[in-house]
């Protein structure tokens, strides 16, 4: 790590000390986003700063428990097993209510299961040919 934390150039490393907590970086010309200091993280928009961030929450308890408590703060407040888990089964019942519906609507599903029965026919032909040609060989050419 302290390796890896010499070989920064100077610039990089002013950077990364002026943005020292959880995801202060933005892509260039984007507005900040208003819960960007809620993010578990950090985020990079290229290779460098990938590679600065990694560093700097590997190194820095602070920060990483910083993103570490923000990220599990998000994923309660964004996906509660209380608020979603009806809405997730409400859709699964409705779907299955209207499956016939659904099935005639979905186009691409339609698609994957033709080529994959088409698939299924054509494999189921490769061997019976192949059984049929195996019976049909004499016991006295299989030795040869």
């Amino acid at each position: 790590g302290m390796t890896l934390m010499r070989s920064m150039s100077s610039k990089r490393r002013k950077r990364r000390d002026d943005d020292s907590s959880c995801n202060k970086s933005k892509h260039p010309g984007e507005e900040e986003h208003p819960n960007n200091d809620q993010w578990g993280g950090k985020i990079a928009w290229d290779t460098d700063e990938f590679v600065d961030a990694a560093v700097e929450l590997y190194t820095q308890r602070e920060i990483w428990n910083d993103c570490r408590t923000n990220g599990t703060h998000l994923l309660h407040a964004l996906f509660d097993g209380r608020v979603n888990l009806p809405i997730v089964e409400d859709g699964i019942e409705h779907a299955r209510m209207d499956r016939n519906k659904h099935r005639r609507s979905d186009i691409v599903g339609r698609i994957l299961w033709h080529d994959r029965q088409r698939s299924t026919e054509y494999f189921s032909r490769w061997i019976e040919l192949k059984e049929s040609l195996a019976a049909s060989v004499k016991p006295e050419e299989e030795g040869r």
